[in-house]
């Protein structure tokens, strides 16, 4: 079989699958795996090839920070916190998004990259917007955005690989103005969401008077800690979200804080686990068939001196959904900019098209195949103990509002007001 037929045949088996599982409210997880082995004896791709497209890193990140987050939850810690905050925030509930814009941005330009600061900020973030009685859609995707337009910052992880993959093409620094880009694409973003979900006409249901709230519990108090702690160690260490969580878990349990870690087991969204490590595996299997390779020269084919900053977001969108921004889409695009500025000349400059690549491929995040946008489904299931269509519906809706976050980049990418160097 031909690498364009056997890239083609993969994009049809992932359209396939989860219109599938949409269709006839199947796990589209299970779906997708059966049509990943299909894909594999197809296209000729060994057994080792499809096993290695489970992905360990998102497990790991999911199975941890939902056994936490199940403990929170079953303790009340989280909803009574979040009635603190409303009780003190009062008529001024409506600025609550962009606290977790701008909180869930300063942990992320720290050090701590996307997915840490996300995993730190998403649980409050959600309870708060649970106890508001509004869409936790907004809280979570402003959450996502503020992690991703920190991760732009010289200490995070984007503007470490950035500024280390342009080393060699000699040009001058990129900060600040790579910096100063991220904030302008992803605030424009953020505002244009907040709109769209009416973030301004947010209002406590009711008034909640800060006498009428009981106290923290022993066990809330220890749970609390056991939160700090964990945003702490993930801040701190650098290593993987969710591990840390599982450990701050079962120290908690350890001290017969909440549930057991049978009942946390049990009671953890496994659909959710599976839906998002089915969909991955599937998604590995359209990369190494070459489809995202088919769609991106697709794209390139297109480009002009005006067209060639948002086609090379798009681009950089359109991956980032299927992999992760620093480790696969700048080090696969960021090379090509030098060879393309040579070949359209004119106008065009590095900063715009580099600027273009990042943001908006940090815009995709908002997916639930990538580690923002699985913890941020897993925090919700966990906090709200949703049934398997709920959870479907959840994860559809990421994804689409995750096309949208794209095409709204893509749009300011087109705009050419990103600083130029």
């Amino acid at each position: 079989m031909s690498i364009e037929v056997a890239a083609v045949l993969s994009l049809v088996f992932l359209v396939v699958a989860i219109a599938l599982g949409f269709a006839k409210g199947m796990n589209t997880g299970v779906v997708s795996m059966a049509f990943a082995l299909i894909a594999c004896i197809v296209c000729g791709l060994t057994d080792k090839q499809l096993r290695s497209g489970f992905p360990t890193n998102m497990f790991l990140i999911l199975f941890g920070t939902m056994f936490l987050f199940n403990i929170a939850q079953k303790t009340g810690t989280m909803s009574l916190l979040s009635r603190k905050v409303i009780a003190a925030v009062g008529n001024a509930s409506f600025l609550l998004p962009w606290a977790i814009y701008a909180l869930t941005w300063v942990v992320s330009a720290c050090g701590a990259g996307p997915a840490p600061s996300i995993a730190i900020v998403a649980l409050p973030a959600i309870s708060l917007a649970l106890e508001l009685g509004v869409s936790p859609f907004l809280f979570a995707i402003m959450c996502e955005i503020g992690g991703c337009c920190g991760a732009a910052f010289p200490l995070a992880t984007a503007g470490i690989v950035a500024e280390g993959l342009i080393e060699d093409f000699g040009w001058a620094a990129i900060q600040p103005a790579f910096t100063l880009n991220a904030l302008i694409g992803h605030t424009i973003v953020a505002l244009i969401v907040y709109i769209i979900f009416k973030g301004y006409k947010i209002r406590p249901t009711k008034k909640l008077a800060k006498s009428d709230i009981p106290a923290f519990s022993k066990q809330q108090w220890i749970c609390l800690i056991g939160i700090v702690a964990f945003m702490v160690l993930a801040f701190v260490t650098g290593y993987n979200v969710g591990l840390c969580a599982l450990i701050v878990g079962l120290i908690l349990i350890a001290l017969k804080v909440g549930p057991t870690d049978k009942e946390v087991i049990k009671d953890m969204s496994w659909n959710t686990i599976l839906l998002i490590c089915g969909v991955s595996i599937l998604m590995n299997v359209v990369v190494l068939t070459g489809g995202i390779d088919l769609m991106v020269a697709g794209l390139s084919s297109l480009m002009t001196e005006k067209t060639a900053a948002p086609i090379m977001g798009l681009t950089a969108g359109i991956m980032s959904w299927f992999s992760t921004t620093t480790s696969v889409v700048m080090p696969t695009l960021i090379p090509t900019i030098p060879g393309i500025l040579e070949k359209l000349g004119g106008d065009v400059n590095v900063m715009q098209m580099l600027s273009s690549v990042v943001n908006t491929s940090f815009a995709a995040a908002v997916s639930p195949l990538s580690a923002g946008g699985g913890i941020v489904l897993a925090t919700y299931v966990q906090l709200t103990s949703c049934k398997e269509e709920e959870q479907s519906k959840w994860f559809k809706n990421l994804f689409l509002i995750a096309i949208l976050c794209v095409v709204l980049m893509v749009i300011v990418d087109a705009l050419g007001i990103y600083i130029h160097i």
